[in-house]
């Protein structure tokens, strides 16, 4: 008999959307999937609020929400053959906390 072969792609878990999302929390908080939509879209909106402001956004065992401003930057177009200026912007950041980092499996767990 043939030996099982596993590629990558089989392995790889597929990602969830925004409606297998809201399906998800509706099963796990006992709620209809309107309220979790509701309660979601409130606490989107809350953060975007709050990235608005200037301020950081903390989720405990998630991670960190926040702005940061590019400088302006100065590139040369090959094509044209000048300068081009980009001008500063504001950026949305997220930085994983270290509950959940250390909570994944590393890659030698997963796929061995």
């Amino acid at each position: 008999m043939g030996e099982l072969v596993f590629s990558y792609k089989q392995l790889k878990p597929s990602s969830m959307n925004h409606s297998g999302l809201v399906k998800e929390l509706a099963l796990r908080l006992n709620l209809t999937q309107q309220e979790v939509k509701r309660l979601l879209q409130a606490s989107i909106n809350t953060l975007s609020e709050k990235l608005h402001e200037h301020q950081s956004v903390p989720i405990p065992g998630l991670g960190t929400f926040s702005t940061t401003v590019v400088k302006e930057k100065k590139s040369f177009n090959v094509a044209t053959r000048k300068f081009m200026l980009y001008p500063p912007k504001r950026l949305v950041r997220f930085n994983t906390s270290s509950t959940l980092k250390n909570s994944l499996p590393t890659q030698n767990e997963n796929y061995e």
